[in-house]
């Protein structure tokens, strides 16, 4: 029974919860309160928790791995719904399982894409929604109506968005050559298309023979309906990086990524993976290397970034490593309430320090960039404020933490969360950056004003001879030479050391930055005279 325009209510088994989510929020109605869970013996069961009677019901439902799981799923829903006297079932498949063999190929083969087709009408569902099938005529298999949808124009506008020059559209094998030419209409200019020409001598094993077309000097765009396990579009993308590709695009509709996928994909020439959500991904299949491609683009293309850096990355053990890569960035640094150390205050890439005991030049630095990458950094609310979301107001936020809970905290507004240790982030960004990145001149010339217009310690209180703590502080840091340590206690001894220490390339600047930690001066100062022999330690107490 079709009631449209009747109350729609949206329904998710477990394999599509994040994506139903996000149609529910599009569209903005909640996701009907429905539990899918399994008896002790693996059967699944289904709890319908609220009235669906005469509603229109859309059940979000990909069958990918485990797909027996997934598929019987989408079945019980169905059948839970139909019972329940929903007004119309919608079956939302982003990921249709079990379609590869949608023929017989040869003598007593299933045609399994078809079964599946079946036991979806027989459920009960009145109307079938999918993506990208892996053949066209699945779309007859269906006694019902069915919305075939495609993800080709989704990716067109990912790549226009890039702005990538010197385009050429690679189809995978002759059987993608018609979709992919679709997908190269979609793109902005005249992109030309080339073909791989392979030989497939078994099931998941792939050799490519020739490629027919121009692709030496191009950066290239490999497409496909699905990659599994990426034997195909590795062996492609190594075949045209042999042929003189330069940078080489993947991009699918659906990550399948099973088996030794991950592994392929990042022992492969393929810069960038781009997969749409019709598969909800695991941790532990999303590609780090298409993250730090993500970075390293942002902030090719940003005008005013900075990196923001915390004191997570001494803990991790990649200082020097971190040193190496603002190096290559050629991007303006400003450091943490705990990190002051990180950088050598006459470093020409250093700013100033952020928050509310840092100074104005790392603060100006902050609320002026376009793309903030923050580097092993808990943002706390005395480095973001309390008005959180005006910290870095204009800024695209690239944050980075090894706690997973941290980045969902309220206190953190990000556009990219990057979950890793942040040694590992460093290591990756050094390795894709092969040379130095252009540097952006104006908005360092500019970060260098605020440094010299606005410093802490003002030329006349550095010659007054009133006591002033910021240019005693000043003048006992200048004494210091590198290697040496800087510890200092609560209170203000602590606020105005981090404003006014002047930092040499391997000093250590030690502090305790929570609060009331009265008597913290002298025992890290004797464990550093303990842990470096022949160093001079400086002690600022209260």
């Amino acid at each position: 029974m079709n009631t449209s325009g009747s109350e729609i209510k949206i329904i998710s088994g477990n394999s599509s919860k994040e994506l139903a989510q996000k149609i529910a929020d599009y569209i903005g109605v909640p996701v009907a309160d429905c539990t899918v869970g399994k008896f002790s013996d693996g059967e699944i069961s289904v709890n319908m928790n609220e009235t669906v009677r005469g509603c229109d019901v859309f059940v979000v439902q990909s069958t990918n791995s485990p797909v027996n799981d997934n598929l019987m799923e989408l079945l019980i829903l169905i059948d839970a719904l139909r019972r329940a006297s929903a007004g119309r079932i919608t079956a939302v498949i982003p990921y249709y399982g079990y379609a590869r063999q949608d023929r017989k190929a040869k003598s007593r083969d299933p045609i399994t894409a078809k079964l599946v087709a079946n036991l979806i009408t027989a459920a009960g569902a009145d109307r079938v929604l999918t993506m990208d099938l892996h053949a066209a005529q699945i779309q007859g298999y269906f006694d019902i109506p069915l919305d075939h949808l495609l993800g080709g124009s989704i990716l067109a506008d990912y790549f226009n968005q890039k702005g990538i020059e010197d385009l050429v559209v690679v189809s995978p094998d002759l059987g993608s050559v018609t979709r992919s030419r679709k997908f190269a209409n979609g793109l902005d200019g005249d992109v030309p298309l080339a073909i791989i020409d392979k030989r497939r001598p078994k099931a998941n094993v792939c050799e490519v023979m020739n490629i027919i077309g121009d692709v030496k000097g191009k950066n290239v765009i490999l497409l496909d309906d699905m990659i599994d396990t990426a034997g195909t579009i590795t062996n492609a993308a190594n075949a045209l990086k042999e042929f003189g590709a330069k940078d080489i695009y993947a991009c699918c509709t659906h990550g399948v990524l099973s088996g030794p996928a991950i592994e392929r994909i990042d022992n492969s020439a393929i810069s960038e993976l781009i997969v749409l959500d019709t598969i909800q991904l695991p941790e532990e299949k999303k590609i780090d290397k298409r993250v730090v491609s993500d970075i390293i683009y942002k902030l090719e293309k940003s005008e005013r970034p900075v990196v923001f850096v915390g004191n997570g990355v001494r803990l991790a053990g990649a200082h020097d490593k971190f040193l190496k890569l603002i190096e290559k960035m050629n991007i303006p640094v400003v450091t943490g309430m705990s990190s002051i150390d990180a950088i050598a205050s006459d470093n020409p890439l250093y700013v100033g320090r952020n928050g509310t005991t840092g100074d104005r030049a790392g603060n100006f630095a902050i609320q002026n960039c376009d793309v903030l990458l923050s580097l092993g950094s808990r943002l706390s609310f005395f480095q973001t404020g309390f008005d959180y979301k005006s910290w870095a107001r204009s800024a695209y936020k690239i944050i980075n933490d090894i706690d997973p809970e941290e980045l969902e905290k309220d206190s953190i507004s990000a556009d990219v969360k990057v979950c890793c240790n942040v040694n590992e982030l460093i290591d990756m960004l050094n390795d894709h950056i092969t040379g130095k990145l252009q540097p952006k001149e104006k908005w360092i010339e500019q970060c260098q004003y605020w440094k010299k217009t606005y410093p802490v310690v003002l030329e006349k209180h550095e010659t007054d001879l009133k006591p002033n703590i910021y240019s005693i502080y000043k003048k006992l840091t200048n004494l210091l030479n590198s290697d040496d340590c800087l510890v200092v206690s609560a209170g203000t001894s602590r606020v105005v050391g981090s404003q006014a220490s002047v930092i040499k390339e391997g000093m250590r600047f030690i502090a305790n930055p929570s609060c009331a930690s009265m008597g913290y001066d002298l025992p890290p100062a004797i464990g550093v005279c303990i842990a470096r022999e022949n160093v001079l330690v400086m002690v600022v107490c209260k």
